[in-house]
Order: C-alpha cells, then sequence, then structure tokens
C-alpha cells in the first residue's frame, strides 16, 4: 500500500527503492496471504504502468506458430494479444526477442476438461443429504420456488471404530443456489449433529 501511495505521489526515487525491496521479500521462500500478494502484485503493475518495465522501449519479437512466422512490434505501455487456431499435440509454438526490452509471453489455452473419474466411493463414510425449510420440515429441492430459503443438511457418518479427521466435503449445487454458512452468523437452526 505504501508503494502504491508513492505512486500516486509521483515519488520516484523512494518507489524505487521500495519497490526492490518489495521484490526481495517476495522472491523469498516464504507464505504470504492473498491480501499480501495481490498488493505486492497490484502495486507492481502499477509501477510497471507508470514508468514502463522496459525503460520505454519498444519490444520487437517474431513467433513461429507451425512453421508460419511473424514479426510484431509492441510499445512499452500496452501488451500485445493474438489469439490463434486451437491448440493441438503437434503444434508447436517459438517466440524470439529480437530487442534489448524484456518480453513476456503467456499462452492461454480454453477449453472443456474431459470429465473426471467421478466413481462414488464410501470407504467407511456414508453421506446423507436432507433438504428441509427453515423449520426443518423436509422439503423437495426440484420444486423449490427462486428466492426460498431452505437448507441442505448433510449427515457424515463413519462406519468404522477408526478415528476419521479432516474430511474434506464436496457437493455440488446448482449455480443459482446461494450458499450460506449458518456458523458464521451463530444461527441456530435446531440441527442437531
Amino acid at each position: 500500500m505504501i508503494l502504491h501511495t508513492l505512486l500516486l505521489l509521483k515519488n520516484e526515487e523512494q518507489t524505487l527503492m521500495l519497490l526492490k525491496e518489495l521484490a526481495e521479500e517476495m522472491s523469498r521462500d516464504t507464505w504470504y496471504s492473498t491480501q499480501s500478494t495481490a498488493w505486492g502484485l497490484f502495486a507492481y503493475m502499477k509501477y510497471v504502468e507508470e514508468y514502463g518495465g522496459s525503460g520505454g522501449k519498444d519490444s520487437r519479437f517474431s513467433f513461429t506458430l507451425n512453421g508460419k512466422e511473424s514479426s510484431e512490434v509492441v510499445s512499452a505501455k500496452s501488451p500485445f494479444s493474438k489469439e490463434v487456431a486451437p491448440f493441438g499435440s503437434s503444434n508447436t509454438l517459438k517466440v524470439e526477442n529480437n530487442s534489448d526490452a524484456p518480453i513476456y509471453v503467456n499462452l492461454t489455452l480454453k477449453g472443456t476438461p474431459k470429465a473426471g473419474d467421478a466413481t462414488k466411493q464410501e470407504k467407511n463414510l456414508a453421506m446423507k443429504i436432507e433438504y428441509t425449510d427453515l423449520t426443518g420440515k423436509a422439503v423437495d429441492e426440484k420444486l423449490l420456488q427462486q428466492g426460498a430459503d431452505f437448507m441442505m443438511v448433510v449427515r457424515v457418518t463413519s462406519n468404522s471404530y477408526r478415528a476419521v479427521d479432516n474430511v474434506a466435503l464436496a457437493q455440488m449445487v446448482p449455480s443459482g443456489w446461494e450458499i450460506r454458512n449458518t456458523r458464521l452468523f451463530e444461527a441456530n437452526f435446531g440441527v442437531k449433529e
């Protein structure tokens, strides 16, 4: 946050010193919270937008996709983006920097992943799901009206004599359902554990 503030104040000398310190800290093999990481990367991005990562020089590069070469010139403050034909297992891509300015390449693939192995396995655990209204009366989840409040009560039972720790529960729900964790509100809906 201090780095971003120094950028807004146009204090280039202190900004550069703090940026170097931030880069050294973030390159260490240590844990940072999501918020700390986000602010560090955000401030660095704002620095690059303000002062340019290549000292204001244009970048020249060529890329070869499946043997077809193309050359490009990109200004320091605007990214270059190119959509290419679907990428398969036999495609090749080569990017070559033809200037002194650094370039950074990202290849983004879009598509639908293959279905995973969703074989049902219990392994001495049983899971039972019930849908109720807020008073605990059973409801049919297929007949719920939009905006209706209801509860999905999930009971996981161990069928073994061994202790079970650190169980992660994954359940698919329709995209229109808004999940509310009652433990965050210390609500008591009469559901017994």
